[in-house]
């Protein structure tokens, strides 16, 4: 367990006004040197999030006494000093689903106890740890799914991000299509979404950066996503990775729906995941700050989704892995030793990164060609059942297989 402080209402800048008497002058790495970190937080927040921005200054940093008392001032100098020359800092940004979107960061300083930061709105909570074990508790404790059984990795391992991230949209219009069906009442989820509604909504998506979706929390939490690289045409890939294929309904247009492992991945998705997680290790290496590592983390009931960056051959692309809890521990423990290495030899050795993304990718366009051949017969076209995939006859309203209705 961590000790915390929580400071309400101009928080940053009581830490701030505090260093200031105690002769504490934050160094540019660290994270109350940015006095947009809590903005930042608030300016990716959504409808989903409830939490009010109050206006930080002086002024009221002087009205409001600091709410400490005698024990935790002591303590509050400790975690100063340490939050004002970091050797590293582990940021964490949360948020998605039904959460508000939050920024915190963890400072280590080698021999020192390690100080964790949380800015929401205008309130400061610091956490005081025994150790970076205790960090690493309280990081897989609070952020990711206690499941410790592994479970089917039904994602691609490695993927090009344009693909990563239609398969992303693919899960939301499955989750989408899941509510409409609750809506029209009908008797089971039509897990299908028509081709061109799928590309017009993961451009909106990838616009507005919306968390409530699963794509708008991946790419609002994930720095640097390499976009543009890919040649690979993103739907086509889904299809040969066995989660989605492509039909043609009675007018012949075609339909992206859900295969067996594609179901799956939309009802854990729909049922169990609430908040993402971006997390980034950042040092201080021969003067300069460096990115030691980065990720996305989703947990849900079944397992921890991980998301990293790996060099494939000069190619930056998505690796996908299915963890349980103590395997992301792990993960989070490796980082961190890596780290410290970099910090006690002085020599950067930083994660694959690339540009930042200037702008919302550009809708995938497949090509026709490429969907399901249609069949022709005396009869006309064949149409096949959004939900179950068997062919269709002339002038059914029903399936005759599934009993789905026909859309």
């Amino acid at each position: 367990m961590a000790e915390t402080i929580t400071l309400i209402r101009a928080g940053r800048q009581h830490l701030m006004d505090m260093g200031a008497r105690e002769g504490i002058c934050p160094s540019p790495f660290s994270p109350l040197a940015d006095p947009g970190m809590a903005a930042k937080a608030d300016a990716t927040d959504t409808p989903a999030s409830s939490a009010a921005s109050v206006p930080t200054s002086a002024a009221s940093s002087a009205q409001t006494p600091l709410p400490v008392d005698a024990a935790q001032l002591a303590l509050l100098r400790e975690a100063l000093a340490v939050m004002a020359a970091p050797d590293m800092k582990f940021v964490l940004r949360t948020g998605g689903g039904s959460a508000p979107m939050q920024a915190q960061t963890v400072c280590l300083v080698e021999n020192r106890k390690p100080v964790g930061l949380l800015l929401s709105g205008a309130d400061a909570f610091v956490f005081l740890y025994e150790d970076e074990n205790a960090v690493l508790d309280a990081m897989v404790g609070h952020h990711a799914s206690r499941v410790q059984t592994p479970a089917i990795n039904l994602i691609p391992p490695l993927t090009d991000p344009e693909v990563f991230l239609c398969l992303l949209h693919a899960i939301d219009m499955y989750r989408r299509s899941y509510y409409v069906s609750l809506l029209a009442c009908l008797p089971q989820s039509q897990a299908g979404v028509a081709l061109v509604s799928f590309e017009r909504d993961m451009a909106r998506v990838l616009k507005a950066r919306d968390v409530r979706w699963l794509l708008g929390a991946f790419v609002a939490l994930m720095p640097n996503l390499p976009l543009g690289e890919s040649k690979a045409d993103p739907v086509r890939a889904l299809v040969d990775a066995g989660l989605c294929r492509i039909l043609k309904d009675m007018e012949g247009k075609p339909w992206l729906t859900f295969t067996d492992e594609g179901r799956a991945l939309g009802v854990e998705f729909e049922r169990t995941w609430m908040t993402g997680v971006g997390y980034g290790l950042h040092a201080w290496v021969g003067g300069q700050p460096v990115v030691v590592g980065y990720g996305f983390v989703a947990p849900t009931a079944l397992t921890n989704h991980v998301v990293t960056m790996v060099d494939d051959n000069g190619v930056l692309r998505i690796n996908h892995q299915a963890f349980y809890a103590d395997q992301l521990k792990t993960l989070w423990h490796e980082l961190m030793a890596s780290g410290w290495r970099q910090v006690r030899s002085g020599v950067p050795q930083p994660a694959p990164m690339a540009a930042p993304m200037a702008a919302p990718m550009a809708a995938p366009q497949p090509r026709r060609q490429e969907t399901e051949p249609v069949p022709a017969s005396s009869q006309g076209r064949t149409a096949f059942c959004m939900q179950c995939g068997k062919p269709l006859d002339a002038g059914d309203r029903f399936c005759n297989h599934c009993g789905a209705p026909v859309a």
